[in-house]
């Protein structure tokens, strides 16, 4: 049995590390194709473009890695723990979080009671700042894809926003994941990327996103306007394509968040349904007030255009 477990680990590995080889080539391919774009109307720019973007990247990267390296090793809680071991893993996860530098600036009072309780109202605090940070990051991804409508650059935008957000849920927690961590999330990343239009996101997609951005093209300015059919489904795809790409940032930011805070061995199966679903409650009140804002551009850029269309053909000027 042991040893069937270690070589479905071992396939595990191979299945892991040949999704980031794919990815790197996916990347790849992107960044050549976004420069083929680029290149059109000048190839200097878009030598300088890409080595932007490119070092951007990069330095995100390695900013994530140094600080994975930085911190301590997160805690590994064994598969079916003795009572021996969990009660070590409680008063080791206790110790490393009463040298939290946050909750030291906000001056947590700790009841001296070591205990799963005393961490996870520990956890309550920091689960605030983590929060905070997937929430940005993914206005961040709604706002840049929604206008964008570029799925090269969106994917490459994407790809930082991901990296950037997991580096700051781990300072927040002040712990490093182990190799295998490392890969299970950095994988996560890879899957979010490839999978962009998985059936779970479309079905929360449908079931609580369309209703919302119904109701909010239903009470827009874009409505008043005559013949603006074509004009409102570009915004609903707009806000379709960012809502998609916000809702599955969300996940990976709740599901590292998850997996540095565990104090059990969480199934990947809950995970990602408690993840779905608490993304998809982060994802409506952001829908909500950056809808306004696209909605009023869109409306702004068609009455523009009426005006100086109007002015160009004025046979009395």
């Amino acid at each position: 049995m042991n040893q069937w477990k270690k070589n479905f680990r071992n396939i595990l590995v191979l299945i892991r590390l040949s999704l980031i080889i794919i990815f790197i080539v996916f990347v790849f391919n992107q960044f050549a194709e976004l420069y083929r774009n680029v290149a059109g109307f000048s190839e200097n720019f878009a030598a300088v473009f890409i080595a932007v973007i490119a070092f951007i990247i990069a330095g995100t990267i390695t900013l994530s890695l140094v600080s994975f390296f930085r911190y301590p090793k997160v805690l590994e809680l064994p598969e079916n723990p003795k009572d021996e071991e969990y009660k070590k893993y409680v008063v080791d996860v206790y110790d490393r979080l009463q040298r939290n530098r946050i909750l030291k600036q906000e001056g947590f009072k700790w009841s001296g009671e070591i205990s799963t309780e005393e961490i996870m109202r520990a956890y309550d605090v920091l689960e605030e700042y983590s929060d905070s940070v997937i929430a940005q990051n993914g206005n961040a991804v709604f706002l840049t894809t929604a206008i964008s409508q570029n799925g090269v650059l969106d994917g490459v935008v994407i790809l930082a926003t991901l990296m950037k957000m997991m580096w700051t849920i781990t300072r927040i927690y002040e712990g490093r994941p182990s190799i295998a961590r490392m890969i299970f999330l950095y994988t996560r990343v890879a899957g979010v990327i490839f999978i962009a239009r998985s059936i779970e996101d479309f079905d929360i997609i449908e079931e609580q996103i369309e209703p919302l951005v119904a109701s909010i093209i239903g009470g827009s300015v874009l409505s008043l306007i005559p013949g603006s059919v074509q004009i409102t489904n570009l915004v609903v795809n707009s806000l379709m394509e960012g809502s998609v790409n916000a809702l599955l940032t969300l996940r990976v930011g709740i599901v590292t968040r998850k997996y540095l805070t565990a104090m059990t061995n969480p199934s990947r199966k809950f995970l990602r349904r408690t993840s779905s679903l608490q993304a998809a409650g982060m994802l409506g009140g952001i829908i909500r007030t950056n809808s306004v804002t696209i909605i009023k551009s869109f409306a702004g850029a068609v009455k523009n255009a009426t005006v100086t269309k109007a002015t160009k053909y004025n046979p009395f000027k």
